[in-house]
């Protein structure tokens, strides 16, 4: 079988867009971050002072997300109650997002810098006031958001990543539910 100049030529293209190298940024003494190459964010800083870095430029955030009280107010201590959140990003979405490399799973979940903002603009006015009353315990579903911000940092020793919620770009899939929200510790 003979192969044409036109079909090499291709086919180094092909490799050298595969073969296209993620950046290594040094994060400390013994860490570095890992920018891949499809990121849709640019590294812009490292703060020396929290171990933390922050990368420029807006993405449209995928995935699902478990909203609810782990705690409820109660007769002897009217101000407890707490939300518990979690938001699971898509793997497809986790590959192209900058991680720790001692942490190549990337960041699966993620976190709002103003997390009253997109739960405002995902969950209707009156299912979050049942969700406040108790009348349901949790609330999940699905959206596409555009964010930006994009911040990681690795406080207890395990990352963690933000995002600024900016809009929703595809309306959220909602689903009501009785289920408990567990609270994440350090």
């Amino acid at each position: 079988m003979r192969i044409s100049k036109l079909q090499t030529v291709a086919a180094a293209l092909l490799l050298l867009g595969i073969c296209r190298a993620d950046t290594l940024i040094p994060a400390g003494e013994e860490d570095y971050l890992v920018v891949p190459s499809s990121s849709p964010v640019r590294f812009l800083s490292y703060n020396t002072d929290n171990l933390s870095a922050s990368f420029e430029g807006s993405f449209v955030l995928t995935g699902g997300y478990v909203l609810g009280f782990h705690s409820y107010p109660t007769a002897d201590h009217p101000d407890w109650g707490m939300y518990g959140f979690t938001f699971t990003v898509d793997p497809e979405l986790v590959a192209t997002l900058p991680r720790w490399d001692r942490f190549p799973e990337g960041p699966k979940e993620v976190d709002f810098d103003n997390f009253e903002d997109f739960v405002n603009a995902v969950v209707p006015a009156a299912d979050l006031a049942r969700l406040k009353r108790g009348e349901i315990k949790s609330y999940s579903g699905r959206v596409s958001a555009r964010v930006d911000r994009y911040w990681t940092a690795k406080p207890c020793g395990y990352p963690e990543f933000k995002v600024h919620f900016l809009e929703v770009v595809k309306p959220p899939l909602l689903v009501a539910g009785n289920d408990t929200v567990e609270p994440r510790n350090c």
